[in-house]
């Protein structure tokens, strides 16, 4: 999970995301980068060899779910410890702020532990 906020070049494999609305991008960058966000994808979109085709369509389609500013903040204050750390050393280990994130993400969608634990059974 990384935000880049350089001029950069990107081959025909990539999706820019940019926020047309008031949706904070760090926010969105914490959910489709959640452990929920990679099992929604890899149950969603198209299988490609080992990994999964994520087209523009089916971003478009992910779920933002309903939320609140001091929600959004939460995710948003993780995201930004992930990106100073992952700055700073790229090899960082950030497991623990993901996790949080997903505890996050997981409230968010009102996920029962059921589903979590399929969640967490995709990782």
């Amino acid at each position: 999970m990384l935000l880049m906020k350089k001029k950069l070049f990107v081959g025909m494999s990539y999706n820019i995301i940019t926020s047309k609305k008031n949706t904070n991008l760090l926010y969105v960058l914490g959910l489709l980068n959640s452990t929920f966000g990679k099992s929604w994808f890899y149950n969603n979109a198209k299988h490609r060899g080992i990994g999964v085709d994520v087209g523009v369509e089916k971003l478009r389609q992910f779920p933002i779910p309903n939320s609140n500013t001091e929600q959004e903040n939460k995710i948003i204050h993780i995201v930004e410890k992930i990106n100073a750390a992952k700055n700073a050393n790229s090899s960082a280990d950030t497991s623990a702020l993901e996790e949080e994130i997903d505890n996050l993400v997981y409230k968010l969608y009102e996920l029962t532990d059921e589903e979590i634990s399929i969640i967490e059974g995709n990782k």
